[in-house]
């Protein structure tokens, strides 16, 4: 069984009402707060839309028939909604010149609710609150600082079958913010916050599958906190981890797998869940939980599987984020584990004492390249889906490579996995543009072969790329056909391909957006380049055509 899967992430405040966050179980990166609701009388009730009832057994069933396998663990099923500002909830006056919105949602039965806007846009004075219907669940606040250039926003799981939106507009923002929920996940497996579970110690996962806190994990217990669950919507999409840089300046590079990014949602709509473990070996005692919401992509490949994002933002550093350190040399590991989340459970440990072979993901394949996997045979625990994009550690703890996927699970413990090699993806193959590791991961040109981890620095404030406006990402490159293109803060306005003697191949003008998906699938392989000019500057990237 191949684990090929997706995944995404966000930050809050949850169950509590102090400013800051990381202060109880679950959470995503919100500012602070308490919804007016809480501490004022408002004049009226809270309008609650219920949605269509949803069978939780039929659900199950449907996807068993499916075997949807290649999207990850499949928790939830996708609702799609159409409610705004201006066409759903209740408006009510404020004495401040200000006014409340707020809008109710019960999908009757469901184990969990998450939520997708397809617009977000939250003005300088205003903020929003999601919470339980119970109010036992806060997520928020939610301010300008949450926009992003993508206009869009998601939500981690809040617990139950009801929540409430609250939106607080300033009198100076009066229409000035646009808030539309395009979709509404109805869990119909209670695999997040595992109320209900059966399987007790082992939550979702197989029973073969041993708790980061169990004594095996014991040497692991500072590369854990850069491991982080992603969730894509319904699914529990992929496992990856936060990594480090020559620079050592905390930017929130993630490491996963290139095969999670096709299909499904972009990742600006991913949500990153980190700490998501138990606080013992026996599956007890939920830890304190945060999520990052949305990222980018710099440089991804199929042939050993890599997909290096860049988060929305930093994980806060209350939260004591890892940075893992990464070891770039080709060599036959002995003992080496991963850090994943199969089958969306909370932090499992995965070691094989072995040593490492070396070899390819498809072996039946003469086309594809020798030597871009690590090959592994688990001796303590497995993998299923939601472990892909996981890393491989050595014995030094550092990451030697990510899950593709394979056919280890508790019912075959001879199985293989294959981890795509950190040493092929570095320079990948001798790609001549930044769709390799090395241009991120070491930007002062170092050459080291191996970097330790760090902690998160306080000191640091690193500007995130995805934020400036001097920023370009392409991908996938080598591509085979469709190319997107996305920029920074300026608008992309004319875009040009040459081929290598300089003949004008393409040309498209006044894109005037801020990502463009070019087709190339009509070209011949080889090398070409791109001209992109945005306002006020002029970009030069080299594509290769397969």
């Amino acid at each position: 069984m191949f684990k090929k899967n997706r995944l995404f992430c966000k930050t809050v405040l949850v169950a509590t009402f102090f400013l800051g966050i990381c202060v109880y179980s679950f959470g995503q990166i919100g500012h602070g707060g308490t919804p007016y609701s809480f501490g004022q009388k408002t004049a009226n009730a809270v309008f609650t839309v219920v949605l269509p009832q949803e069978d939780n057994l039929l659900l199950l069933q449907e996807e068993m028939t499916e075997e949807k396998k290649q999207d990850g663990y499949q928790f939830g099923k996708e609702i799609a909604v159409d409610y705004q500002l201006t066409n759903a909830g209740v408006w009510e006056d404020l004495s401040d010149g200000g006014r409340l919105w707020r809008l109710g949602i019960e999908s009757k039965g469901a184990y969990s609710l998450n939520l997708i806007f397809e617009h977000f846009h939250i003005p300088s004075a205003s903020h929003l609150f999601i919470y339980t219907a119970d109010k036992s669940f806060v997520l928020g606040s939610f301010t300008a600082e949450n926009n992003n250039r993508w206009g869009n926003f998601a939500t981690t799981l809040l617990p139950g079958d009801a929540l409430v939106l609250e939106f607080y507009e300033a009198a100076q923002d009066r229409d000035k913010a646009s808030i539309h929920l395009s979709t509404v996940v109805h869990g119909y497996k209670d695999f997040f916050f595992q109320k209900n579970s059966i399987k007790g110690t082992y939550g979702t996962s197989g029973s073969c599958n041993v708790n980061i806190n169990c004594k095996v994990g014991d040497p692991y217990q500072d590369v854990k906190r850069a491991v982080a669950l992603v969730l894509n919507g319904s699914s529990a999409h992929c496992s990856g981890t936060l990594i480090n840089n020559t620079k050592r300046d905390n930017t929130p590079y993630f490491l996963t797998a290139s095969h999670v990014l096709k299909g499904g949602r972009e990742p600006s709509d991913f949500v990153f869940i980190f700490n998501y473990e138990t606080a013992d070996c026996n599956g007890a005692n939920p830890t304190q939980i945060y999520s990052v919401n949305g990222a980018t992509v710099v440089a991804a490949s199929d042939t050993s599987d890599f997909a290096l994002l860049l988060l929305n933002d930093k994980p806060p550093i209350e939260c004591e984020p890892y940075y893992a350190g990464w070891n770039r040399k080709d060599m036959l590991y002995k003992e080496v584990a991963s850090i994943h989340h199969p089958n969306g459970d909370w932090k499992k440990i995965s070691i094989d004492r072995k040593t490492v072979k070396s070899g390819k993901f498809d072996e039946d394949d003469p086309s594809y390249p020798d030597n871009t996997h690590y090959i592994v045979v688990w001796d303590t625990g497995t993998t299923q889906k939601g472990s892909s994009g996981s890393g491989l550690f050595n014995k030094e703890k550092l990451l030697i490579g990510q899950l593709e996927g394979g056919f280890a699970g508790c019912y075959s413990i001879d199985g293989e996995d294959m981890f795509g090699k950190f040493s092929y993806s570095w320079t990948n193959n001798n790609h001549p543009d930044s769709n390799r590791l090395d241009y991120w991961l070491d930007p002062i040109g170092s050459g080291v072969e191996f970097l330790a981890g760090m902690e998160a620095d306080p000191t640091l404030n690193v500007i995130n790329p995805v934020k400036q406006a001097d920023f370009i990402s392409i991908y996938p490159n080598p591509t085979h056909g469709k190319l997107k293109v996305e920029s920074g803060e300026r608008k992309i306005e004319n875009l040009i391909v040459y081929d290598i003697i300089g003949r004008k191949i393409i040309e498209v003008k006044d894109i005037q957006h801020n990502e463009f998906i070019l087709d190339m699938e009509k070209l011949h392989t080889g090398l070409y380049i791109m001209k992109i000019e945005s306002e006020e500057r002029v970009f030069i990237k080299k594509i290769i055509k397969r």
